[in-house]
């Protein structure tokens, strides 16, 4: 019974996926994931003030418009 094997105080990571991910992008992810024993994640959309930050970090143009907030 897999609820047996994961504790209460395991980590729960929310996958939030940045608008130019690919399906490697999420095949990477999921690696990482079972290499770090990380058996709670669930993939939540990612709010556009989110994606500015990303989009700052990583140097991409912005593409948010005032519309999308």
């Amino acid at each position: 019974d897999v609820h047996c094997l994961i504790k209460d105080s395991d980590p729960i990571v929310l996958i939030k996926a940045h608008k130019l991910a690919n399906y490697g992008n999420f095949v990477d992810i999921l690696d990482e994931m079972n290499i770090c024993g990380i058996a709670r994640y669930t993939f939540v959309k990612i709010a556009w003030y989110e994606e500015l930050m990303v989009e700052r970090a990583a140097g991409i143009p912005s593409t948010a418009t005032a519309s999308a907030r």
